[in-house]
């Protein structure tokens, strides 16, 4: 698991939403944990910087929150969404 993409692909979709991140919280990314309806990364920098997924009805939302953000929305690509969904929930059941 590449756990960097989905970081990446989640951080994308809230980047003209909040203010932009430190790239050493980015690249710090790196705590994943299983939540009641998904997944969330947090940063071993700063914990309350987080970026997530959950679904919901058969839909993939995206989430990241900060100190001073909070953001979620429908990943605009629902294939490549699931997949990295998937992926990270079944890399996480397994652990």
């Amino acid at each position: 698991m590449d756990l960097s993409k989905v970081v990446d692909f989640i951080y994308w979709h809230a980047l003209s939403m909040i203010e932009p991140w430190d790239d050493a919280v980015l690249k710090a990314m790196t705590v994943p944990e299983l939540t009641e309806k998904g997944f969330q990364v947090s940063s071993s920098l700063d914990p309350e910087c987080r970026v997530g997924m959950i679904e919901s009805r058969g839909m993939i939302f995206v989430a990241v929150s900060g100190p001073m953000c909070g953001y979620s929305s429908m990943a605009i690509d629902q294939k490549k969404a699931k997949a990295f969904y998937e992926e990270v929930v079944d890399a996480l059941l397994v652990a």
